[in-house]
């Protein structure tokens, strides 16, 4: 399996909107390493979510969660 960095060039263009988004809430923080984060925590629920590994039903829990520990209040537009 190829290092991380080998496959920098190939960013799938889900993570660049991602990006695109992460990069108005980043404040000083380092914008690629905020949405590395945040990719990974995504995957991460998503694919203990598929395999029955989290409590069912708390999905909109878990991402308010994890929208306020990145530093965004979900409830304001």
């Amino acid at each position: 399996m190829p290092k991380p960095s080998a496959r920098r060039g190939a960013v799938p263009a889900g993570f660049a909107e991602l990006r695109a988004a992460v990069t108005s809430v980043a404040g000083g923080r380092d914008v690629d390493t905020l949405t590395e984060v945040l990719w990974a925590s995504l995957h991460g629920l998503t694919m203990l979510g598929r395999s029955d590994r989290l409590r069912p039903g708390r999905e909109t829990d878990r991402i308010k969660l994890l929208v306020v520990m990145i530093g965004v209040d979900p409830d304001q537009g």
